[in-house]
């Protein structure tokens, strides 16, 4: 719904863009309720989905690594050594934030459940192969639970953000800071990966947030219009 600008004014565009719509004590109260039952579905969801992804892993990709001579398949072998345990924390995780979710909980409290899932699902497996001086790189497990929550918990563009910033400083440090190697890509291209990795992720991110950001933009000017509704 943006209005005319005067000059078509670049900057008078982006200001109405950016300007969301005056949040309600009743869109806050709806938010805090549709927050806590896509969390706790988001949460059901991602037991499932490490369940089947554990299955997979471990009756497929483990034994064709297993066969197979190059050393490439041997060097990438050696980060599943640690999967069983790394599923069992994560599977932990999940379950314990999703016995921790109560009814009436505020939104301060739900914005913690939401970086303790982050924590428990992308978090654990990345810092589990830091302390062994390894960097994983887990693109489709990345891209596919923060989707999840992007399109199941569709609001609070910011807790996404800030969840995103948090993955990639972790896995930065990992890659920047302490120069662990990444086993199964080769030394001479994992630059070129990690830039790769990097540019893909923020555009991946970019949209998702985008996404959020005007789909909740259109819930707050619903509210807005149903309260003028009400007193007219």
């Amino acid at each position: 719904d943006l209005q005319p600008c005067p000059n078509g004014s670049f900057s008078c565009y982006m200001t109405q863009f950016l300007a969301a719509p005056p949040t309600s004590k009743e869109y806050r109260r709806w938010r805090e309720r549709f927050v806590r039952d896509r969390l706790r579905l988001t949460v059901l969801i991602s037991i499932v989905l490490l369940t089947v992804l554990a299955i997979i892993n471990l009756t497929v990709v483990v034994p064709a690594l297993t066969s197979s001579t190059s050393e490439q398949a041997t060097l990438a072998l050696e980060q599943y050594r640690l999967y069983p345990y790394i599923f069992t924390i994560q599977q932990l995780g999940v379950v314990l934030n999703l016995l921790l979710l109560r009814r009436g909980a505020t939104t301060q409290q739900l914005r913690w459940h939401f970086l303790g899932y982050l924590t428990a699902v992308l978090l654990i497996p990345q810092i589990s192969f830091m302390l062994l001086g390894e960097t994983t790189i887990d693109l489709g497990g990345w891209i596919l639970f923060f989707m999840l929550q992007a399109v199941f918990i569709p609001v609070q563009w910011r807790w996404h953000l800030v969840s995103q910033i948090i993955m990639l400083a972790v896995v930065g440090a990992s890659v920047v800071v302490f120069r662990f190697d990444s086993p199964g890509v080769p030394a001479e291209i994992q630059p070129s990966i990690y830039f790769f990795l990097l540019v893909l992720m923020l555009c991946v991110f970019g949209i998702a947030d985008l996404g959020i950001y005007l789909y909740e933009r259109l819930l707050r000017r619903e509210f807005a219009l149903r309260q003028q509704l009400q007193l007219f």
